[in-house]
């Protein structure tokens, strides 16, 4: 298992896309926090903490172009292997359990790191810290790469999953704003939203690592049928 997230990690850190996106993270982060209260009150943020206002660049970021950033990444985690024929020499070296929680812990261990160095972005120039913000952060993007590599299971084409996971990417900041915030039958929906679980940040938030936890072992009771 470890050596397969080791390896799904610094593919990640080669990729010319995580690059960029990780300068996106890190310049939106530096950017936002030394100008934060003056964006923050711009967009309605209250001033309750001066946390929350520095790390907004961080905040917008994630919610707003976080699930596009790992579905742009992360979209062929496991249909890529299949597609190359390469997960066949995998079985052959460990079990479908490990290469799915291998590919998965890599992959969470590769946003963790670009987090916390956002977070030590935000904290050297603000000289401030939320605990709380980056908690809530780490358990979006965990649920987001859960929904990617179940997408990449059940989906066996790279193309597709690459077209779908931007629509997703797209859509879902779009559609939990929507659902959060009406008084419409609709409204329901915002329980099955992942944002809808950060609102409050409070103790909420953990159901979405345990949701992650749960997609991911039934991702590889399917990964398990299928035939390579």
């Amino acid at each position: 298992m470890l050596p397969i997230a080791k390896q799904e990690f610094w593919q990640l850190t080669k990729n010319i896309k995580s690059i960029v996106m990780v300068i996106v993270l890190l310049a939106a982060s530096y950017y936002f926090s030394k100008n934060g209260r003056v964006f923050a009150e711009f967009l309605g943020y209250g001033s309750d903490t001066d946390a929350a206002l520095y790390a907004t660049g961080l905040i917008i970021i994630v919610l707003f172009l976080g699930p596009l950033f790992v579905m742009a990444l992360s979209h062929d985690v496991i249909n890529r292997e299949v597609s190359n024929r390469t997960i066949r020499f995998l079985l052959t070296r460990t079990s479908s359990n490990r290469i799915i929680w291998g590919k998965f812990i890599g992959t969470v261990a590769f946003w963790v790191t670009c987090i916390a160095l956002a977070v030590i972005i935000i904290g050297i120039t603000s000289h401030t810290f939320s605990g709380v913000i980056l908690a809530s952060v780490l358990c979006l993007l965990i649920i987001e790469i859960a929904f990617a590599v179940v997408l990449s299971i059940v989906i066996p084409k790279p193309r597709m999953t690459m077209f779908l996971g931007i629509v997703f990417g797209i859509m879902l900041p779009i559609l939990s704003n929507v659902v959060e915030y009406t008084d419409k039958w609709w409204g329901n929906f915002r329980y099955i939203s992942p944002m809808h679980y950060i609102q409050e940040e409070n103790w909420q938030m953990i159901i979405l690592p345990i949701a992650a936890i749960v997609l991911i072992v039934a991702a590889t009771q399917v990964f398990k049928r299928g035939e390579y």
